[in-house]
């Protein structure tokens, strides 16, 4: 007995002598076996923890920990999702499968769990697995970005998917009734293989080489702004006419105090570079500090550091 693993069919073997081999397929057809639609997404809910989350995340906020007395709640919480795991697998089994998962029996007045031969996580592992090929489909193939709309649903119609599968690829209803959602997925993808658009990976990494390429760009524009004024020494006359050192320290003073403004403002751009010039032009002509004090006072420095944050 063979199972295709590529679209969730699992087999599993009896060890035992007169075991047998038992054939596990997530189909549509196993999938009403679990309940109506709404009772699909509340086996795969309580089967993926979702039950047992908030159960826990409750009581955490409410008490800060995990009381001693709650185990026993915990436990019945346990039961409910094991329970449910066994009815997902049976649904996906035409056998049996008591002698793997156990069974629950009738004790006194209650009921026991009478262990199979499949421990408990394995089972409930099993069933996530099965559950993931039936309802949400595993295949790899590109999605596009437009199908997904991420909300979400209380209801699996297993039948919609029958009928879609005999619509588009022309099968009867009992072969159709076999499909998983993952063997759907991949029929699809190769009925319409040439499907134009973005994943949302795809989507997401062009949208960051743009935004990398457009951050770029802006910096280059304000960089070559400021390279590209007129030369600062003719707002200072003839005494410092051709000062190279004096330019670059007020090409670094533009750089921090007018970078801001460079993206698509001209006019901030010359008015800071006027305030800039008129202030360095009075500092220089009152004999606060000479030239060279004014390059002490952040220069090379303040070009570095300017230019880092452009």
């Amino acid at each position: 007995m063979t199972a295709l693993i590529d679209i969730g069919e699992v087999s599993i073997s009896d060890s035992r002598d007169g075991g047998k081999d038992y054939l596990l397929s997530p189909s549509f057809e196993a999938m009403t076996r679990i309940g109506n639609p709404n009772e699909i997404v509340e086996a795969y809910a309580i089967v993926h923890g979702s039950e047992l989350s908030g159960f826990l995340t409750g009581y955490a906020s409410a008490f800060g920990r995990l009381p001693d007395w709650l185990s026993s709640s915990l436990y019945r919480v346990a039961e409910k999702m094991l329970s449910t795991s066994m009815r997902v697998i049976q649904a996906c089994c035409q056998d049996d499968l008591a002698p793997i998962i156990g069974e629950w029996k009738g004790w006194r007045s209650c009921v026991v769990y009478r262990p199979g031969q499949m421990p408990r996580n394995d089972i409930i592992v099993m069933a996530q697995h099965l559950l993931q090929h039936g309802v949400v489909g595993k295949a790899k193939v590109r999605r596009l970005q437009r199908h997904e709309t991420g909300e979400t649903t209380n209801s699996f119609s297993a039948f919609d998917y029958i009928s879609a599968a005999r619509s588009h690829f022309g099968m009867s209803r009992d072969e159709a009734s076999k499909l998983t959602m993952t063997e759907f997925q991949f029929l699809l993808a190769a009925k319409y293989p040439d499907q134009k658009g973005f994943t949302r990976e795809e989507y997401e990494s062009v949208a960051d080489e743009y935004l990398k390429k457009q951050a770029a760009r802006r910096r280059r524009r304000r960089y070559n702004a400021v390279c590209s004024l007129p030369d600062p020494c003719y707002s200072f006359g003839t005494f410092i006419e051709g000062d190279r050192d004096m330019k670059k320290l007020l090409v670094a003073a533009i750089l921090l105090i007018a970078a801001p403004c460079f993206a698509n403002n001209a006019d901030a751009v010359s008015a800071a570079r006027d305030a800039v010039t008129k202030n360095l032009e009075s500092r220089y002509k009152s004999g606060e500090c000479d030239k060279w004090k004014l390059m002490a006072s952040g220069g090379s420095i303040a070009k570095e550091s300017a230019i880092a944050k452009m």
